[in-house]
C-alpha cells in the first residue's frame, strides 16, 4: 500500500462518481483493484462492491482490505459492500448496485481490472467540454491489456503499438452496431443514460453490446485520449471461458441475436440497416462455426428481412 498517495480533499465543484465493483472469484486480484481505486486523484466518488457469491476467498480479501485501508485511504467516501447469497450474474448485480448509487456518473469495474490515477478526471473533463450535436452519454478511453502477472500485452486502440486513426466521437450508433469498437472497461456513463434507457437487460447473458446499441441510438460517445484503465486478460475469464464452452457460447450468441433483432426494429436510416447487415453476416458465420443451427436459421431470416428493408430504403432515395 505504500504506493498509494496521501488522501486529497474533495473539491466542492467535483460531481459525484459511482464506482460499481463487481467481483466473482477474483481473490488473486481484488486487492490490487482496490489499491488502484484508493490511488485515484479524483476523490469525490462512492464505492459499491458486490461479491456475486464467489467460491474462492474473494469476500475475505475484500473485507480484509476494507478493515485495513478504508479509514486510511477512503475516509469521507461512502463504501458499501454486499455479498450475494446466490450467483446472479453481472447484469443483475450491476442493476442492484445501480439502484442504490447516487453518482452523476457511473463506472462499471470488474475486480480484476485496474484504474489509473487520472482516469476519472479525464472523463469528467470530457463531459464538461463536449460540444457535439447530441448530449454526451458515454466517455471512453484507451485500455491497456495485461496478463495475470501484470505483464503488458497490448492497447485496445492500436496495431503493432500504433493507434490507427484517432478513435471516433459523436454519434457512434452505426460504428457500434457494425462491429466491436469501444472497450467496455474504459467507459464512464452519465446517469442520464440509465435514467433514459434503464439498467442492463437482465434477460441477456452479457450486457455490453445491448447497452452500446440502446444508449448510442440516443446519446453521443466521446473519446478521451488517455490510457485510463488496465484490463486483465485471464484464461478463465467470463468472456474467454464462454467461447471455450459450446453451451456458454450458444447463450452469448443467442443474446447477440436478440440485440440484433432489437436494432432491426429501432433502425431508421439506410446507414443503420447497412451497419446491421454487416453485423448479421458476421454473427451468421459464428453460428455456423459453433453449430448453432437454430440461430443459423434465425439469422438467415433476419438477413432477408433486413435486406428487404435496405432495398426499400434505397428505392425511396432514388424517387
Amino acid at each position: 500500500m505504500s504506493s498509494i498517495p496521501k488522501r486529497k480533499p474533495i473539491l466542492k465543484n467535483q460531481p459525484l462518481v459511482s464506482i460499481i465493483c463487481l467481483c466473482y472469484n477474483h481473490e488473486l486480484y481484488v486487492s490490487k483493484t482496490l489499491d488502484s481505486i484508493a490511488a485515484l486523484n479524483y476523490k469525490n466518488f462512492e464505492l459499491i462492491i458486490i461479491d456475486d457469491c464467489s467460491t474462492d476467498a474473494s469476500s475475505i480479501k475484500i473485507k480484509q482490505w476494507l478493515e485495513t485501508n478504508q479509514k486510511l485511504y477512503l475516509k469521507d467516501i461512502r463504501v458499501e459492500f454486499f455479498m450475494n447469497s446466490e450467483n446472479i450474474g453481472n447484469t443483475r448485480s450491476f442493476n442492484k448496485a445501480l439502484e442504490i448509487s447516487k453518482g452523476d456518473y457511473i463506472i462499471d469495474l470488474a475486480t480484476d481490472d485496474l484504474m489509473l490515477p487520472d482516469v476519472i478526471e479525464k472523463h469528467i473533463h470530457n463531459f464538461n467540454t463536449y460540444a457535439g450535436k447530441r448530449e454526451l452519454g458515454v466517455s471512453y478511453c484507451n485500455v491497456a491489456h495485461i496478463a495475470a502477472d501484470d505483464t503488458f500485452l497490448n492497447f485496445h486502440f492500436s496495431k503493432n503499438g500504433i493507434i490507427s486513426g484517432f478513435p471516433k466521437s459523436g454519434n457512434l450508433y452505426n460504428v457500434l452496431l457494425r462491429s466491436y469498437y469501444v472497450n467496455p472497461v474504459g467507459v464512464c456513463f452519465s446517469r442520464k443514460v440509465f435514467d433514459h434507457i434503464g439498467g442492463y437487460d437482465e434477460i441477456l447473458s452479457y450486457e455490453d453490446f445491448d447497452f452500446w446499441i440502446r444508449s448510442s441510438f440516443i446519446f453521443d460517445y466521446a473519446y478521451v485520449d488517455v490510457v485510463g484503465m488496465k484490463k486483465r486478460v485471464l484464461p478463465n475469464s467470463h468472456s474467454l471461458s464462454a467461447f471455450q464452452s459450446l453451451k456458454k457460447r450458444h447463450l452469448i450468441d443467442r443474446s447477440t441475436y436478440f440485440v440484433c433483432k432489437k436494432a432491426f426494429y429501432q433502425n431508421i436510416t439506410l446507414e443503420n440497416s447497412l451497419a446491421l447487415q454487416h453485423r448479421i453476416i458476421h454473427c451468421f458465420k459464428i453460428s455456423v462455426k459453433s453449430y448453432h443451427i437454430s440461430l443459423v436459421v434465425r439469422y438467415t431470416l433476419l438477413f432477408l428481412k433486413n435486406k428487404w428493408t435496405i432495398y426499400k430504403k434505397v428505392l425511396s432515395k432514388t424517387h
